[in-house]
């Protein structure tokens, strides 16, 4: 039984009429024709009445009719299910980093892991930890790579810890200070601090350690790093990474780390909501940042 003649069958159904089932299949009227007369002969059976006006398909016919959209359906599903298999499956991932990363993470991102991956097609979100943790919690993001927060909600997420980092400073050229391999952070309270917006870590933590020795510096918002950094290298302010950062990020700008006295520390980490299952694409992720971060 051939499955070309069950769809010329079913065309014929459709429209009570040879003329408009051989049209529909592109073949001539005498073809569709003799094509069920060949079934008919298989099947031992008249399945049409011919005659009648209109068209009417036998008891027989009618019953086997049932059997033909089985089988066409069955077919219709193979084929879908088999063509979907061949297709790679595109996969969202959102991945939330704080400011500090963008340097080199982005890049390496959007170009050794999407070869690694491809079919992962990753949106890369850069915001305050504060926020990134909100989106966390609703989903929009699926994971965060940060520093860990001093204060979170252990029972909504859990981190996966990567290394302790430390904070410094990142002086313009020629600054007196690049002279010390480490300087106190009192001895920048008189320049213009280029920092992230409040809710930021970095500046959080810059604002405790200062209210601790009772300074109030100026703090001037500068949202991306990047900027911060063509501003501090002009002498218009200093600015801040951590010193793995500034080893990964490659500094320019002719801008020179230095740490403080008074070590301050975070934990890089990576962020999850707690409970939530990890995808495929999340537990690859997961695995290059941990790999990447600590070559």
């Amino acid at each position: 039984m051939e499955l070309k003649k069950l769809e010329y069958l079913e065309a014929i159904y459709r429209h009570r009429n040879f003329t408009k089932a051989a049209e529909e299949h592109y073949i001539s009227q005498p073809s569709i024709t003799n094509a069920i007369k060949a079934l008919e002969d298989e099947m031992g059976c008249t399945l049409i009445e011919r005659k009648s006006k209109p068209l009417k398909f036998t008891s027989k016919g009618e019953l086997f009719m049932k059997h033909v959209y089985i089988i066409l359906n069955a077919v219709k599903d193979a084929e879908e299910e088999m063509q979907g298999l061949s297709k790679p499956e595109t996969i969202l991932l959102n991945v939330g980093f704080g400011a500090t990363a963008r340097n080199w993470f982005v890049p390496k991102i959007y170009t050794e892991f999407q070869d690694m991956h491809p079919e992962v097609n990753v949106a890369l979100q850069e915001n305050t930890t504060s926020i990134m943790l909100e989106q966390l919690s609703n989903e929009s993001l699926d994971l965060l790579f940060t520093l860990l927060p001093d204060s979170w909600d252990f029972e909504k997420f859990e981190s996966i810890p990567i290394a302790p980092c430390e904070l410094g400073v990142l002086l313009p050229p020629d600054h007196p200070l690049t002279e010390h391999d480490r300087i106190p952070i009192e001895s920048i309270s008189t320049e213009r601090l280029l920092t992230f917006p409040p809710g930021a870590l970095i500046r959080d933590k810059l604002e405790k350690t200062f209210n601790s020795i009772h300074l109030s510096p100026r703090i001037q918002t500068v949202a991306q790093l990047s900027v911060a950094e063509k501003m501090a290298a002009v002498g218009y302010g200093v600015t801040f990474t951590t010193r793995e950062l500034a080893h990964l990020n490659d500094i320019e700008n002719g801008l020179t780390f230095r740490p403080f006295n008074e070590r301050i520390l975070f934990m890089q980490c990576i962020m999850l909501k707690r409970n939530r299952p990890k995808t495929q694409a999340m537990q690859w992720m997961i695995s290059y940042i941990l790999d990447s971060s600590t070559k």
